[in-house]
């Protein structure tokens, strides 16, 4: 199964350059934990959740109107995956960096759609076999699941 087939689409985009007071009523107004960020020609180069703003919020001591997006992800590694990926790869990606949601680009990194916990348990069927690649499996969902909500902190210590 292709990513394509289980991405949702419509999800709002935000500048980098926006501040996180913006972002944050974005957030609010479209009930959304997460907006991906977008830079010149549309291209996905980051992403906030609605804990970035809120450590942001609590650490910068800076009124979210004056905290850049581009401030909290310069630097950092933007996770995206592609239209035509296959979703059981993504799965096991999604999981090993622990991460709920995944902007979906095409071939020019532009935003196409999004992926999230609540599409892959849509797209999930019981009783049918793990090796069709064409359904995704409860047991590779709660897999993938697990994975996400492990402590990092039990990770590093052993």
């Amino acid at each position: 199964m292709l990513v394509k087939n289980v991405m949702h689409q419509g999800a709002k985009v935000c500048s980098i350059d926006s501040d996180l007071e913006a972002i944050a009523t974005t957030m609010w107004n479209e009930d959304s934990g997460a907006i991906p960020l977008v830079a010149e020609n549309n291209r996905v180069v980051g992403l906030i959740t609605d804990r970035d703003v809120a450590m942001a919020a609590a650490l910068k001591h800076r009124p979210l109107w004056e905290i850049s997006a581009r401030e909290l992800v310069e630097g950092k590694a933007c996770h995206f995956c592609h239209e035509e990926e296959d979703i059981h790869s993504v799965l096991k990606t999604m999981g090993s960096i622990q991460i709920r949601r995944m902007p979906v680009v095409n071939s020019e990194q532009q935003m196409v759609g999004m992926i999230s916990l609540k599409d892959l348990i849509d797209h999930t069927v019981s009783g049918r076999s793990s090796k069709n690649k064409d359904v995704l499996t409860p047991d590779e969902v709660l897999a993938m699941s697990r994975m996400i909500c492990e402590t990092r902190w039990l990770q590093t210590a052993s």
